[in-house]
């Protein structure tokens, strides 16, 4: 009986997988045979010991050997989508497993042809592009308007292309209407303490009702609840005491809308500078560029969350509130009262003693 013992060690992937221990049985005459169900990039270990129906011998010395390279599994969330009559957007993720050094992406897109047989790739209209490792998006531009492209991306290791994952992609038409995009949304990547790493999904083309997706896209966020900051915190009065100039900031800060914008062909974007364990506000803006300005359209508000433990901001930016103003202001009002209760009190007075007032 072999038993094998397949040990995942750390690699490109960033991922463990705890031992798994496999057995294969071979005839008591054999002195070889071969063992299958391997991974790729992986290191294992075998021993050999024989057995009987009642008892198993001591093993053997345990040998180590190392399976060489493979190729990746397929791309994961591939995605595209028109941006213009000439252009679209791809964006993907990483194999779920690398099987070896991941050195990069082959893509490949093809204008679709219909024939009788169906849909086929067109003579001469595929093109082949290759992308680092850290790249996860392209906009492809000089494409045919109103036709349809298949997209296939491979994630390549030295042991070559792994294997494929594909999507189909039609563009919209030249003389589609300048008016605002459909509704876009957006997608969480990743989240840290002090940032969020978010990506923009334009909205869908309707061909029964043209609307374009948009040319440009940027986010707004806020720190949720900030609306309501400027009432809870008398701002007039934290900006007036230099003690308390930078809560003021960081109130007025929350309590509007920033934006973030793309760099270059980039469909994400981190939001940095942000509060551990704190809940903030964050919509995406698709635009559609027109000669008398920019027409706009928001997607809904999605609800995300920095890690770390965060702190009541509330009670921080509004400790002045929540402390020595409010016993000012509860102390004003108590004077306020007792002032009226006087002159209510004189006005009684004077009444009963037959004073007369216009």
């Amino acid at each position: 009986m072999l038993t094998v013992e397949p040990i995942v060690h750390w690699h490109e992937t960033g991922k463990r997988s705890d031992p798994v221990k496999k057995e294969s049985l071979f005839d008591s005459s054999a002195s070889q045979g071969t063992v299958y169900d391997l991974k790729p990039f992986r290191v294992n270990y075998a021993e050999v010991y024989a057995a009987n129906d009642a008892y198993d011998s001591p093993p053997s010395q345990r040998i180590r050997f190392d399976m060489p390279e493979g190729v990746p599994s397929q791309v994961q969330s591939l995605s595209a989508f028109p941006l213009s009559h000439r252009e679209i957007g791809v964006i993907w993720k990483p194999p779920r497993e690398y099987n070896g050094h991941l050195i990069g992406y082959n893509l490949s897109y093809c204008l679709l042809s219909e024939s009788k047989s169906g849909a086929s790739f067109a003579d001469g209209s595929c093109m082949y592009r290759m992308y680092d490792v850290d790249v996860n998006h392209e906009r492809i531009h000089g494409l045919k308007a109103e036709s349809e492209y298949r997209v296939e991306m491979r994630g390549v290791t030295n042991a070559g292309l792994g294997d494929p994952s594909s999507v189909d992609v039609k563009t919209i038409p030249e003389d589609i209407n300048k008016v605002s995009p459909s509704q876009p949304s957006l997608a969480e990547l990743g989240v840290g303490e002090n940032q969020i790493n978010i990506s923009w999904i334009p909205g869908s083309y309707d061909a029964a009702n043209p609307t374009p997706v948009g040319d440009k896209f940027f986010f707004k966020y806020r720190m949720k609840g900030a609306e309501s900051f400027r009432f809870l915190c008398s701002v007039v009065e934290l900006r007036a005491i230099p003690s308390l100039k930078g809560v003021y900031r960081k109130v007025h800060r929350t309590d509007q809308w920033e934006e973030a914008f793309p760099d270059g062909n980039n469909f994400s974007v981190t939001l940095d500078d942000l509060y551990p364990g704190t809940v903030y506000e964050v919509k995406s803006v698709s635009v559609v560029e027109t000669e008398q300005g920019g027409l706009e359209t928001e997607s809904p508000v999605y609800y995300m969350s920095t890690l770390g433990r965060g702190e009541n901001l509330k009670k921080k930016f509004c400790i002045f509130c929540n402390g020595s103003l409010a016993a000012w202001l509860i102390a004003v009002l108590v004077a306020i009262l007792f002032l009226i209760f006087i002159l209510l009190a004189i006005f009684f007075v004077v009444r009963c003693r037959g004073a007369k007032y216009p």
